[in-house]
């Protein structure tokens, strides 16, 4: 369910890190 520019999005916030990290593990879930 997650998109791929959810990870760039979030990847580009340094205060979301905790997103990415989530967007991340959601990919390699």
């Amino acid at each position: 369910m997650t998109a791929p520019g959810v990870r760039g999005i979030c990847l580009a916030l340094p205060t979301h890190r905790e997103c990415a990290i989530a967007a991340v593990a959601a990919e390699a879930d």
